[in-house]
């Protein structure tokens, strides 16, 4: 999603989240709805804090990766202020994740610009 725009991650990162998810699975459980808790922490952690920048840079990857957190099949076409505005996060899998890059997103097409830190 994020490799399109450059704005893919490295091993290292990559690493951390699967050692994150194997200490999960190990300490907790590997029911499905802990490792999408733990996944859902991990993006928030690792990949949303590098994602900053203007409207042309993230606009079309912001739209990806809340469209795949939705429903991995959704078109990210459809995703705009409005849409969000009416998400239920607290219904989705990865609602930390989520409710980040709405604000993320809301605060791009209002002023062009965005970054994990609000």
């Amino acid at each position: 999603i994020l490799k399109d725009q450059n704005l893919h991650f490295g091993y290292r990162t990559a690493n951390e989240i699967s050692l994150f998810i194997l200490n999960t699975i190990k300490f907790i459980g590997n029911s499905d709805p802990v490792l999408k808790k733990a996944l859902d922490i991990q993006i928030s952690q690792k990949i949303l804090p590098k994602l900053h920048g203007s409207y042309n840079i993230l606009d079309e990857p912001l739209r990806k990766l809340i469209a795949f957190l939705v429903n991995d099949e959704m078109d990210y076409s459809e995703i705009n202020s409005r849409f969000l505005k009416s998400l239920n996060i607290e219904g989705e899998s990865y609602p930390t994740s989520l409710q980040k890059l709405k604000s993320m997103y809301i605060r791009l097409e209002s002023s062009g610009f965005t970054s994990y830190l609000e």
